[in-house]
């Protein structure tokens, strides 16, 4: 009885709220938030007239307060719920599966509750009119609900065999898994969503109630992308990485479990790690930072300004107060006057560089570091002794453009790569070019290009054949002897293993085959990609990948579930009809046939 009690007063205060109040909901300062019924000429019945009408008739058999009633039979007769022979109500085939779901559970309960068969018969019309658009959508409980108010109905056997379908993919793991099957070839596409539901373990469910969300949606749960990671070379066991929000998080393993750190930063582009694994340096539009407790405590770089926005840092290998801080339009080095003024006075190294409309540059981390600079596809590189030694031509005019991509090979100082996206003849790709003398002369001649083209051609060769083609959304070579090259790219990751002439995908184990960033962290021998599908490592230079436990797709590095009240619900609900027999519920799983 008080149990009955406290529900009598939850379902008169829950309903009373907007009964009483014109069918309007209220914010704390009073201004309106909702209107129960929506936006409605006031006397053409739709989905959310019926969800009114349904939560007042069960306030009044709950509570037995008679203004529910009261205000239930006002909203018949404004609606002239009895003088209609088809429901007004606008439906779209395949979408709507919010409402429905609300209106086919009010169904239920109208039906027992309702004496009037005049109103009974309206209902009805509502319940044909929702049957008609949900029916081929494989909700089971959709399916359940109809087939227990209208017993005979056509196509009952369809029904319950794709009812039961949907429930019988339903994962035991609730937890939010990324899903991107709108690049799937295996499935047709028609208006942005799937042709056919799709089942429960390939779906991106609901948030919060499965049956409210659709099984014709393709992508969903997304994890953010990662665009800056850093591993110690004191301790490779601490990695870092930047999400696209700008959050930090640090694995403390190697990269296996994540936590997110540094939060009073703000919002970051890039971390670099110093020699020792307390320091750690970030960048900001607004600036470069320095953080000499692993990212408790941070203080700002006094790097000279107006030269853009911070790009990168890389810190000498012998000298712990000695750093290269690289923005749109300079690179500068702070001078070594001992930890305690580290970065506090800088020099500007670009300076005698020559005037270009387009620039990009970089530091390797070697044994002297060496500086290059990209000015217009030609490059240039220094020891930072002030003198700039120009180098060869890194393109190839009028058939392509220079992309910002400019990678040092760690195992091998004097190897470059630079690549160009070629746009002729409606063929679009990449073409990666190679130098193997500091930047001094390229491969990018174009009697050899003809050649290898003309030679594709005339064999008859699908002309993009081991070509890197698609997005390119990064460059990366691991260390050790041998490493092949990886791209990263819309296709996912691609690996070339004769210094970028030829290239094959090499996404072995991602979930989803597209790579947003491919990472080669100095002195580790570990690379990541950043997918849509989280952060993934490598131990085998890219060959094949294994999750690291890094799923951005949630407030931090959180990894949320969703309940399976929507299965419950549809399952005893089938059992109580006996729509899913003591046979089939007690059925071996290997026995079930999934196919529809």
């Amino acid at each position: 009885d008080r149990q009955k009690r406290l529900i009598e007063g939850a379902v008169h205060d829950l309903v009373g709220y907007w009964a009483f109040n014109n069918g309007l909901i209220r914010r704390i300062d009073g201004s309106v938030s909702t209107h129960i019924l929506g936006i409605t000429d006031g006397k053409t019945p739709n989905l959310r007239t019926i969800m009114a009408a349904a939560g007042l008739k069960a306030a009044h058999h709950i509570s037995g307060d008679v203004r529910f009633d009261e205000e239930y039979h006002r909203l018949v007769e404004q609606y002239g719920f009895r003088k209609w022979k088809k429901f007004p109500g606008r439906t779209r085939k395949r979408h709507g599966h919010d409402d429905a779901e609300h209106v086919f559970g009010h169904l239920d309960n109208l039906f027992r509750q309702e004496r009037d068969q005049d109103l009974l018969s309206f209902y009805e019309l509502v319940l044909d009119s929702l049957w008609e658009n949900h029916r081929d959508d494989r909700q089971s409980l959709f399916n359940y609900v109809y087939l227990s108010l209208r017993p005979d109905a056509p196509g009952r056997q369809r029904a319950l065999d794709e009812a039961l379908w949907t429930l019988r993919s339903w994962p035991i793991d609730r937890r939010f898994r990324p899903r991107l099957n709108s690049i799937r070839s295996d499935i047709r596409i028609v208006d942005g969503m799937s042709e056919n539901p799709l089942p429960m373990y390939e779906s991106p469910w609901d948030n919060e109630y499965q049956w409210k969300g659709s099984l014709y949606k393709l992508d969903g749960w997304l994890s953010r992308s990662i665009i800056s990671m850093a591993v110690s070379p004191e301790d490779t066991e601490v990695v870092w990485a930047v999400d696209e929000n700008g959050e930090i998080y640090r694995s403390l393993n190697g990269g296996s479990t994540w936590g997110q750190a540094a939060r009073s930063l703000g919002k970051v582009s890039f971390v670099s790690t110093g020699n020792r694994t307390r320091t750690l340096f970030a960048g900001r539009d607004d600036g470069f930072f320095f953080s000499n407790s692993a990212g408790n405590a941070w203080s700002r770089l006094e790097v000279p300004g107006e030269t853009g926005k911070p790009v990168g840092l890389v810190v000498d290998k012998l000298h712990d107060n000695v750093v290269y801080a690289i923005t749109e339009n300079a690179i500068h080095r702070s001078l070594d006057y001992g930890e305690i003024w580290m970065g506090k006075r800088w020099e500007t190294l670009t300076e005698t560089l020559p005037p270009s409309s387009e620039h990009y540059f970089a530091v390797s981390r070697g044994i002297p570091p060496m500086l290059y600079a990209i000015l217009d596809g030609t490059i240039y590189s220094s020891t930072g002794d002030g003198r700039w030694q120009r180098g060869g031509y890194a393109g190839i005019p009028e058939f392509g453009r220079p992309l910002p991509f400019l990678v040092l090979d760690r195992n091998r100082p004097n190897l470059l790569y630079t690549v160009v996206k070629v746009s002729y003849e409606g063929y679009e790709f990449n073409i990666v070019f190679r130098s193997e003398n500091g930047g001094a002369s390229w491969n990018n001649d174009l009697p050899r290009l003809f050649s290898r083209y003309i030679a594709r051609y005339e064999k008859g060769s699908d002309l993009l054949a081991d070509e890197l083609t698609g997005e390119l959304f990064g460059l990366a070579v691991p260390l050790g002897k041998g490493m092949p090259l990886l791209a990263a790219t819309s296709a996912g990751i691609m690996l070339s293993e004769d210094g970028g002439e030829n290239w094959r995908i090499s996404s072995d184990g991602l979930q989803i085959p597209i790579a947003r960033s491919v990472f080669a962290p100095n002195e580790s021998y570990v690379v990541y990609t950043g997918t849509p599908g989280g952060l993934y490592r490598s131990i085998d230079g890219g060959k094949t990948w294994k999750s690291s436990n890094l799923i951005l797709n949630f407030r931090g590095n959180i990894r949320r579930e969703v309940g399976s009240a929507g299965y419950l619900d549809a399952y005893w609900m089938a059992r109580y009809h006996d729509f899913i027999t003591e046979e089939q519920a007690m059925e071996d799983p290997s026995s079930w046939k999934m196919e529809i």
